[in-house]
């Protein structure tokens, strides 16, 4: 992308190197994730998550405590749920596609008006990495 700005952040350094790891972990560089925040809220005029403070415990009422503890112990017994070994493999092949940055890229091309033949676009990307619909 040849028209770029810069955004400096401040944050405190043990969350950053926290977050640096799980983003590593997902394939995505810090600077990919803010594009994409970017995008978003370009798209949708507002911000894409809901910002809150979180229930604790404490709120939860009896009912409503044992109801989320059955319903992640019927998840375990139906099988809805992945051993940490799975989850590893299933990011090591997300990893090995390394495509999001340069579909994020071309996102913001189109949207930046560099690039109008935006399903030309989709098709060399499906047709240099082999992707089928």
């Amino acid at each position: 992308m040849a028209n770029t700005s810069i955004v400096y952040v401040k944050i405190n350094s043990q969350l950053k190197n926290d977050v640096d790891k799980i983003l590593d972990n997902l394939g995505i560089s810090p600077s990919l994730l803010i594009q994409m925040l970017y995008i978003q809220i370009k798209l949708t005029k507002r911000i894409p998550f809901e910002i809150k403070l979180p229930k604790s415990i404490d709120e939860l009422t009896r009912e409503k405590l044992n109801y989320e503890l059955l319903k992640g112990l019927n998840d375990i017994e139906s099988g809805k749920v992945k051993t940490s070994n799975e989850v590893d493999e299933i990011i090591n092949e997300l990893e090995k596609l390394k495509i999001y940055e340069e579909i994020i890229e071309g996102l913001v091309d189109v949207l930046e008006g560099k690039t109008i033949d935006g399903p030309k676009a989709l098709m060399k990307l499906k047709e240099k990495y082999s992707l089928n619909n």
